[in-house]
């Protein structure tokens, strides 16, 4: 029921009272009246004295990692707390950190939010929002407990063990120990070709015809 239809039946049992003298009418009246401003000052009270507290794991992680929040929230008054429902705006997919509490005085209620994340990118946390009201269900009312924080999702790295860098391929970058597989020519003197000599260490040999 809304506020406006309770008001609504409490007129209509007032001039039935009054029209009719009926006893029962006026007792039925004050009743509901009398419920009708304890509940506004019971969701007036619901969320005062509230305190909320939210842990993460950290604001980055790879792709693949489970990432974490230990989120608290505390009665710091003495009355109770009948329920609380604690909404998180998060955008992380897959990520529900909701929550319904029912604290007493000087209670609290802790719980843990874990997700795998499975998609890269820049993703927002909250904001966290609580809302109560009364027993009846005709009044609520509602406050943002944490505002909003950014986690950044970073891809999966993956350890490389079998892969070899050639240095010596590298200018300035060391020598490299293999051999080459072509024996690199150092002339130092030249002189006519000789029969016997290998081809391999002559430069620009040409044969002669025969005469």
């Amino acid at each position: 029921m809304r506020p406006w239809q309770a008001v609504l039946l409490i007129l209509v049992l007032a001039a039935l009272a009054i029209s009719s003298g009926w006893k029962d009418l006026y007792v039925l009246t004050y009743v509901l009246l009398a419920l009708f401003v304890l509940s506004w000052l019971w969701a007036r009270d619901s969320l005062r004295k509230v305190a909320f507290r939210r842990v993460t794991s950290g604001s980055r992680i790879q792709v693949g990692e489970v990432f974490e929040e230990r989120l608290m929230l505390e009665n710091l008054s003495v009355t109770p707390k009948l329920w609380i429902q604690v909404a998180d705006g998060s955008t992380l997919p897959a990520h529900r950190a909701g929550y319904v509490a029912s604290m007493g005085g000087r209670q609290r209620a802790l719980w843990r939010a874990r997700t795998l994340c499975r998609q890269r990118g820049l993703f927002r946390l909250g904001p966290i929002s609580a809302t109560g009201g009364d027993p009846f269900g005709l009044f609520r009312r509602r406050t943002v407990l944490s505002p909003a924080q950014e986690l950044l999702v970073l891809p999966r790295i993956l350890p490389i063990t079998s892969f070899s860098l050639f240095t010596g391929g590298l200018p300035g970058r060391g020598k490299s120990s293999r051999r080459a597989l072509q024996t690199t020519t150092n002339a130092t003197t030249i002189r006519e070709y000789v029969m016997g000599d290998a081809l391999s260490r002559g430069k620009g040999v040409r044969s002669r015809p025969c005469s």
